[in-house]
């Protein structure tokens, strides 16, 4: 489902979008600006409805529990409504570096160099 870009806006309260980095089936993933706090953050824009709700938080409740060097953090959760009543749910993350893993498994990444990255 082709989504519309969202850089360049400021959704939530708090969530300032300087560029898609990301995208995928569940939702869009965003190099974002938490002004309340200012620092950089990635954010998970995940489409939502009533019917999928639960399962789509379950993903941010779960990666909150883990702690790992090689699974990004989860530092908030919340929904956000859109201009015409859309809901979506925002996964706020650390930011990582190195790239995304599209762009690792589109080089022809290694298991052994994922697992060291």
């Amino acid at each position: 489902m082709k989504r519309p870009d969202l850089s360049g806006t400021t959704i939530g309260s708090s969530f300032a979008l300087s560029k898609r980095i990301g995208n995928g089936n569940f939702g869009d993933v965003y190099l974002c600006k938490q002004v309340f706090l200012n620092r950089d953050s990635a954010l998970k824009v995940v489409p939502t409805n009533d019917a999928d709700f639960l399962s789509n938080v379950l993903e941010p409740q779960l990666q909150h529990l883990v702690a790992h060097p090689q699974i990004v953090r989860v530092e908030s959760a919340d929904v956000w409504v859109d201009n015409s009543g859309s809901p979506y749910l925002l996964i706020e993350m650390e930011v990582m570096k190195g790239g995304s893993l599209q762009e690792a498994i589109e080089s022809d990444i290694t298991l052994r160099g994922s697992v060291d990255a």
